[in-house]
């Protein structure tokens, strides 16, 4: 009996183990983004640097397909779909709609929904 317990005190006490050190570290820093590091869980989360300083998420900026989701919001300008998300963020929006142009083409327009 002794001996389980020598066996398993280790492992319990190394699951309860505290996280030391900071929880986030940035990873890379590019023109006009900065990637942060979980040192935790290790996911790498990736923001925008709009002039001002502020930081905004791609991440939190929501996708939709339906134009009227939209319609009572304020337009922020066109883009392609590859990097609309970072174009809504810098321009302050937190909505991109993903549509067809006139001409047939997938394209994205970033829109600020919040009031």
């Amino acid at each position: 009996m002794l001996l389980v317990v020598a066996i398993i005190a280790p492992l319990v006490a190394g699951c309860n183990e505290m996280f030391s050190g900071p929880r986030y570290q940035i990873a890379r820093i590019d023109d006009s983004t900065v990637v942060r590091l979980d040192t935790r869980t290790g996911e790498m989360k990736r923001f925008v640097v709009v002039i001002g300083g502020d930081v905004a998420s791609p991440s939190k900026i929501s996708i939709v397909h339906d134009a009227q989701a939209v319609a009572d919001c304020v337009h922020l300008g066109h883009t392609s779909r590859e990097v609309s998300r970072e174009f809504a963020a810098v321009k302050g929006g937190d909505t991109v709609f993903f549509g067809k142009s006139k001409g047939g083409t997938d394209e994205a327009w970033a829109y600020r929904c919040s009031k």
